[in-house]
């Protein structure tokens, strides 16, 4: 009986292997996303050659 319930107190290495991939691409998703903002901050798209309406 003991064993049984050791085996349901400890996540499987599966559950844990899950959790560890999660937290990395939450990770990941975080960085990029702050770079592409500093990067944006940083560089700024050019404006395109708007059409100025009294010119019509």
């Amino acid at each position: 009986m003991a064993a049984e319930v050791k085996r349901f107190t400890n996540p499987p290495a599966i559950s844990e292997l899950h959790t560890a991939v999660g937290q990395y691409l939450n990770y990941w998703l975080f960085v990029s996303e702050l770079c592409r903002l500093c990067d944006r901050d940083r560089n700024p798209v050019p404006a395109r050659n708007r059409r100025n309406d009294s010119q019509t």
